[in-house]
């Protein structure tokens, strides 16, 4: 993933910072610290998800193994479906190979 995707598709939908902090009920410096924080690798999964959602975008956190298949199913992460309120939620949905 780009170390700048937050930024990358904020600019993307010609957002201004104080923009998409008012779509994530942040203040316009919070945005400034979560780019950053992106950019640093220091971004919590919770803000991804939050800036995801205000951005029009789903947000999936997923795991893949580095070494050949194996017969254990993935780990992966989605948003909980219900769009109609956001409070960092998520479900585990394994898949098998």
């Amino acid at each position: 993933m780009n170390k700048h995707e937050i930024r990358r598709l904020r600019e993307a939908q010609n957002l201004m910072s104080r923009e998409l902090a008012a779509r994530m009920g942040v203040s316009p410096a919070r945005i400034s610290v979560l780019e950053r924080d992106e950019q640093k690798g220091a971004v919590t999964l919770k803000m991804m998800a939050r800036a995801a959602e205000a951005l029009g975008c789903e947000f999936v956190y997923q795991l893949v193994p580095k070494a050949k298949k194996s017969s254990k199913p993935r780990l992966k992460l989605h948003m909980d479906d219900n769009r109609e309120r956001l409070d960092g939620r998520m479900r585990t949905v394994l898949e098998k190979p």
